[in-house]
């Protein structure tokens, strides 16, 4: 789904000077284990490893271990986020999407889901995007408040910039879905469920590369630095 690695990465993140300055040479045994799992941890909650899986096992025919894998690795993400008060709304997606499927292989079976499989993906994280922006709070700002200090957070411009790059992710997602309904009747299926949809995902963190680096200067941080992710 959405790289929310590359969204994260680019949302106003100054945290390399702070995460370089915490790390000493001299880590060694349960300090580099503690890094590896936080910069494994930071992965799977941007929602990346999760579909890597679920994609792997679902492109080999298995679609209820794919179900059931992509349901585990997100209530151990979604458990992780909730001891640290800081559950993402992309993440309850991704989980919620992962039960529907499981439930629909249990109940109408898998040649059904099969055939909706692509519509339910796309379908769910638009509707989900669209919400977060009609109750005033766009699912990128909380993305973006990880990194991003404090203070900025109740500027205008902060909140303005992140209604319109979540914007640009709803009609992406809702593109995408209207795509896949369309190749329901079994013409350009591939065009429409694969090529299309991986250009308009590319298209998506290319745009917002380009739009959070208009703007990332205005908050204190040069354009065109990009800090490493920890």
């Amino acid at each position: 789904m959405i790289d929310q690695y590359q969204l994260y990465q680019d949302s106003f993140s100054w945290r390399r000077t702070r995460d370089a300055a915490s790390y000493s040479s001299g880590d060694l045994g349960l300090g580099k284990l503690r890094r590896v799992w936080n910069q494994i941890g930071a992965a799977s909650n941007l929602g990346f490893v999760v579909w890597v899986v679920y994609g792997i096992l679902y492109t080999f025919g298995h679609w209820t271990a794919a179900a059931l894998a992509g349901l585990a690795i997100m209530l151990a993400i979604v458990a992780r986020e909730t001891r640290t008060a800081n559950v993402k709304i992309i993440d309850l997606t991704s989980l919620g999407f992962f039960v529907l499927a499981l439930t629909m292989l249990l109940t109408v079976g898998g040649r059904v889901f099969n055939h909706y499989h692509i519509i339910l993906v796309w379908g769910v994280f638009a509707v989900v995007t669209w919400t977060t922006i009609l109750i005033g709070f766009p699912f990128t700002l909380q993305l973006a408040r990880e990194s991003a200090p404090r203070e900025v957070w109740s500027e205008p411009l902060f909140h303005r910039i992140h209604l319109w790059l979540t914007t640009v992710w709803g009609l992406i997602f809702t593109l995408d879905t209207a795509l896949a309904i369309v190749a329901l009747d079994g013409s350009y299926v591939r065009m429409l469920s694969v090529i299309v949809p991986g250009a308009s995902m590319i298209f998506g963190l290319v745009f917002s590369r380009i739009y959070l680096a208009r703007y990332r200067n205005r908050f204190g941080l040069p354009v065109g630095r990009r800090p490493v992710m920890t």
